[in-house]
């Protein structure tokens, strides 16, 4: 079975350098270039899951990246439930 995989955005330093030229040096300059709220752009850079609208309105601020400069597909590690066998070593 194929593991799952997560939509992770790239809050690295290339992205950043991106924005600066863009005048997005803030949180708050991105969440106004992007249309959304402050908050949903801090949950996001912390790690916490992003839905459709959040992929969308980065893609629509910068539109001369591609989905793949601006996001990556990361594994969801598998969750232990306790009904694994001792010593068992999870997929």
């Amino acid at each position: 079975m194929a593991a799952e995989t997560a939509i992770k955005f790239r809050n690295d330093k290339q992205f950043w350098k991106y924005a600066a030229l863009k005048k997005i040096t803030s949180q708050a300059e991105l969440a106004r270039a992007m249309n959304v709220n402050r908050s949903t752009i801090s949950r996001t850079l912390s790690g916490e899951s992003l839905g459709i609208d959040f992929v969308n309105a980065v893609l629509r601020a910068f539109p001369e990246l591609t989905f793949e400069d601006l996001f990556e597909l990361a594994p969801i590690p598998k969750q232990r439930t306790g009904d694994e066998e001792p010593g068992a070593v999870p997929a």
